[in-house]
Formats: structure tokens, sequence, C-alpha cells
């Protein structure tokens, strides 16, 4: 998981709007337990996709878990 989340960081760093790369990078860091970091994404990409409902499960999903 560390190799991918490299990779998805250093892609995000050169399409910092793209909303797939968002997305996964979000989900990784969820599963990694990185629950701060998966939010600040998730928000990111809420707001690239705002009419996304995956996004806004997302984002729901994680503030609620870091309530």
């Amino acid at each position: 998981v560390p190799g991918a989340l490299r990779v998805l960081d250093e892609a995000l760093a050169r399409h910092p709007r793209d909303a797939g790369l968002l997305s996964a990078a979000a989900t990784f860091r969820r599963d990694a337990g990185e629950l701060e970091a998966a939010l600040a994404l998730a928000r990111r990409l809420r707001d690239v996709a705002p009419g996304d409902p995956d996004a806004l499960s997302l984002v729901a999903e994680l503030e609620a878990a870091l309530r």
C-alpha cells in the first residue's frame, strides 16, 4: 500500500483535479487508516465533482468516522 500511495501522490501532483486519482487516493488513505488525509482528499474530490454521489458519500462517511 505505501508504494501505491506514493504513486497516487505523484500523479496528483501532476494532475491535482483528476477525479479518478482523487477518489483512488482518498480510498487508499481511508483503507490505510489515514482518515484525516482521506477526508481532505475526498473534499477536494467533492469540489472537483460536486454532483458525484460517490464523492458526497465518501465525504459523509469520513466525517462520521472522525466524529
